[in-house]
């Protein structure tokens, strides 16, 4: 008890205390908040830190009009191993490096696709102030430099982690976004029968290429951004190649991660958006008399956000042929993706790590050969589509009618 109480009191003198080995003062701290890593032509390691320097808030003078605002800079080194690069930094900087506030880690194609993950992986596994939910995206070939300045660009002070996290927490409002956290990156890695994927991210130069009026206010404005799209497919620890918008949604159906956005179907080659409220999936694998079978059913509740078709929606008929469209997309979209994993030989849906949960032994022997089992997996795909509300517009007239009773 007498030890307990002595262990009690030094704890509480700790935090009081300004001398304890771990604190430190926040005037000298350094955030982290992105951290970017690219290879160089010579073989050698370049990091890149965007950090925001945590400064005394509303010093004597400053009144309300600084907004809280923590100025934001920009560190580079090049050294052979990822912890060299970041000592030399800490040469570079009166602050102290402090990585548990790190939104962002951007690694270039270039590195991905020659040296692979297994340098980052043994760096940020060792290092435990890195968090797992820290979002992991892969800057797209020649863009990684452009990528890690375009926040300053867009504002000065203003830093790419607080970009990026703002255009992922519209994950739940999109149907194409792949991002992962490094956390889930690291389970698809490890997981038997199954390859990781993240989001890539590039540079986007905003240009009107309009009127006078339109060019001055561009100049006023933003003229750079960030875009995040497609989908980064790994293979034993290197990039092997990318899905498109359209494979992405189609990855994402299966694996039952959209939670929102759209999805579009042409009737008589006319648009129709549909608003997706909910949807999930569900995988199944089968094996008969050896041959391979993946059951995925899928229940997707829809709205009806835009149509160019000139429809009644309040026939019943119409909304059954709205719904089997929507179906009809799902799989499309589902096959597509499918297809560019076998181009790849990448497991990204995941699909061995269900027959190695099912069919255990039956995996274990095929998965010698080099993933040569998604060449010979069936898919079976049943979409159940509901249409849920058609909005305030019952029907969209026009002298031509496309659609009759």
């Amino acid at each position: 008890m007498k030890k307990i109480i002595i262990f009690i009191a030094t704890t509480i003198l700790c935090v009081l205390l300004s001398g304890c080995w771990d604190s430190r003062e926040s005037e000298r701290l350094g955030l982290i908040t992105v951290m970017g890593i690219d290879s160089t032509k010579d073989g050698q390691i370049k990091v890149v830190t965007e950090e925001l320097i945590s400064t005394k808030q509303n010093s004597v003078g400053e009144g309300s009009n600084s907004s809280n605002k923590m100025p934001a800079k920009a560190h580079e080194a090049i050294a052979p191993t990822i912890s060299e690069a970041m000592e030399k930094i800490s040469g570079l900087n009166q602050h102290i490096n402090y990585l548990s506030h790190t939104r962002a880690i951007i690694l270039s194609e270039e590195f991905v696709s020659t040296k692979g993950i297994d340098i980052f992986i043994d760096y940020f596994e060792r290092n435990p102030r890195i968090r797992r939910n820290t979002w992991l995206l892969i800057a797209k070939k020649n863009q990684f430099n452009k990528v890690l300045s375009t926040a300053i660009n867009i504002e000065p002070g203003t830093e790419t982690g607080k970009l990026i996290n703002g255009i992922l927490e519209n994950k739940l409002r999109n149907s194409y976004l792949t991002a992962n956290t490094l956390g889930d990156f690291l389970n698809l890695l490890w997981g038997t029968g199954s390859d990781p994927y993240t989001s890539g991210i590039s540079h986007l130069e905003i240009t009107t290429g309009g009127s006078e009026v339109e060019n001055q206010y561009q100049k006023a404005n933003d003229t750079y951004n960030l875009k995040i799209e497609n989908t980064a497919v790994f293979k034993k620890g290197k990039l092997v190649g990318w899905m498109d918008n359209d494979e992405s949604r189609g990855l994402l159906f299966t694996k039952g991660d959209i939670q929102g956005g759209n999805i579009s179907v042409q009737y008589h080659k006319k648009d129709i958006s549909l608003q997706i409220i909910k949807m999930n999936s569900k995988i199944k694998p089968v094996l008969s008399n050896g041959k391979m079978q993946i059951n995925i059913k899928i229940d997707i509740l829809s709205n009806i956000a835009e149509s160019q078709a000139y429809l009644d929606y309040e026939e019943s008929e119409v909304i059954k042929i709205i719904q089997n469209l929507q179906a009809k997309e799902i799989k499309k979209l589902i096959n597509l993706a499918f297809n560019k994993s076998k181009e790849l030989n990448s497991d990204v849906f995941e699909f061995g790590n269900y027959f190695y949960g099912d069919y255990p032994d039956y995996f274990k022997k095929i998965q010698r050969k080099n993933y040569e089992y998604l060449k010979h997996i069936k898919l079976n795909i049943d979409v159940k589509s509901t249409i849920n509300q058609i909005g305030l517009i019952k029907e969209k007239q026009n002298t031509n009618i496309e659609y009759r009773k």
